[in-house]
């Protein structure tokens, strides 16, 4: 069963939230962008990310 939506949005949420108050600033304007992706880039970043395998 694929993640939903919001489990994804979470997942890259926390991945992009925690790189940006790590010394990576470069990852806040990923995390506006989360909002308005469609789902099948949002999975892309998942995967590339390694944060879950859809």
């Amino acid at each position: 069963m694929d993640p939903d939506r919001k489990e994804l949005l979470e997942k890259l949420g926390s991945y992009y939230g925690t790189a940006a108050v790590n010394g990576f600033p470069e990852a806040l304007p990923e995390l506006y962008d989360l909002d308005f992706l469609d789902e099948e880039p949002l999975k892309e970043l998942v995967k590339e990310a390694g944060l879950i395998d859809v």
